[in-house]
């Protein structure tokens, strides 16, 4: 609030705005039920401690706790957390609503290891985790804050990986990671454009946008650390064909969501299927046996998707993208020089270009960040 009476008051210096809008602003922003990150945070953690203690006290007698009672004590605390959650809901308390949600969750993959403990049904934890994560995909929906969406959408990228690792998606001979960090890339961007598309709270979006860049930062560094000598130029079998299928089934449903999706401008339209276009690249040119460095194709991608963020005005997916562009072009020069950047001039002229590189970034970034959202208008 502080940053924002600051803000105010200069707009209202500068003649942007009135007094009367200046205090109409502040009056709807103070209106709004208060919510803080800290707090949040902080009652989180108190419950999972809670939790963790009554689980403790739990177990010290489990043997001597009739099943029945085991079972029934667990749905009944799972109906108060989501008693309370609906409460919390109706009565617009956000912060509430967070920490009962996140109990409530954590309760639920609780009650799924109790059955499958009293009635030995066994199986994967990513099993597990994808039932959790059905049967809470309609609380992370509703959340106010991003505390939940974000640990289900990293539950449920966790558990993609786990399951392709573990039945060797894509056959022996193909490495599988970076496949599979594009397939939670892609998978997550449609969520988010389905998120969009349905008008849900931005908490779920956010989520779903920064998992996306994540897992596609994840997934361009996989590819670029695996190198295209390990995709199989010799005998490329039948696995990496059918291990790439997903991908492409999910670019598709992504450049549909481009073009459906009732926000996006033209431009950004554009801009979206060029970043689609470049992440997957990476992907195919082990199929193409041309040798090809990766890391250009990253560097557009990046760039891109940069591009993108700063004509939505997302601030910090612009700067932390830009600042990894800037690491990547100290990676590309360090490669370039090789041992000469461990000599003492190589090292003075590596540290020149790190303090250069740094500078204009810090220079530019503004007026690359405000060229994109006039260019998108």
């Amino acid at each position: 609030m502080k940053h924002l009476e600051k803000h105010l008051a200069e707009w209202k210096s500068l003649g942007i705005i009135s007094g009367e809008q200046e205090s109409l602003i502040l009056a709807h922003e103070r209106s709004k039920p208060e919510g803080s990150w800290i707090l949040s945070g902080l009652l989180i953690l108190g419950v999972v401690i809670v939790g963790i203690g009554v689980i403790s006290l739990i177990a010290s007698n489990w043997s001597d706790i009739p099943d029945e009672v085991k079972l029934l004590a667990d749905f009944g605390i799972l109906g108060g957390l989501a008693w309370g959650a609906i409460t919390a809901y109706d009565r617009k308390r956000p912060v509430a609503l967070e920490v009962l949600l996140v109990a409530f969750s954590v309760l639920c993959l609780a009650s799924i290891g109790l059955i499958s403990q009293i009635y030995h049904t066994g199986g994967k934890l990513y099993m597990a985790l994808f039932f959790w994560i059905g049967i809470t995909a309609v609380t992370t929906l509703v959340a106010r804050k991003a505390a939940m969406p974000f640990i289900w959408t990293g539950a449920l990228l966790g558990s993609i990986i786990a399951y392709g690792l573990d039945t060797k998606f894509g056959g022996r001979s193909f490495d599988s990671i970076p496949i599979l960090f594009a397939i939670c890339a892609l998978l997550v961007a449609s969520l988010a454009l389905f998120a969009e598309r349905l008008r849900l709270d931005d908490a779920p979006k956010r989520a779903f946008v920064g998992w996306t860049v994540l897992a596609g930062l994840a997934a361009l560094g996989a590819v670029e650390i695996a190198g295209i000598d390990r995709y199989g130029y010799d005998q490329i079998e039948a696995g990496p064909w059918l291990a790439i299928t997903p991908v492409w089934i999910l670019g598709a449903i992504c450049a549909a969501g481009f073009y459906i999706s009732g926000t996006l401008r033209s431009l950004q339209r554009s801009i979206l299927l060029v970043t689609l276009v470049l992440f997957l690249l990476p992907f195919h040119i082990a199929f193409l046996k041309v040798p090809f460095p990766l890391g250009i194709t990253s560097l557009a991608a990046a760039s891109a998707a940069a591009l993108f963020a700063a004509s939505t005005q997302s601030r910090g997916i612009f700067q932390f993208l830009l600042s990894l562009i800037a690491l990547r072009f100290l990676i590309f020069y360090f490669q370039a020089m090789g041992g000469l950047a461990m000599t003492g001039l190589g090292l003075i002229v590596s540290g020149g270009v790190v303090i250069g590189v740094a500078i204009l970034w810090n220079k530019y970034r503004k007026s690359i960040a405000t060229w994109a959202e006039r260019m998108s208008q």
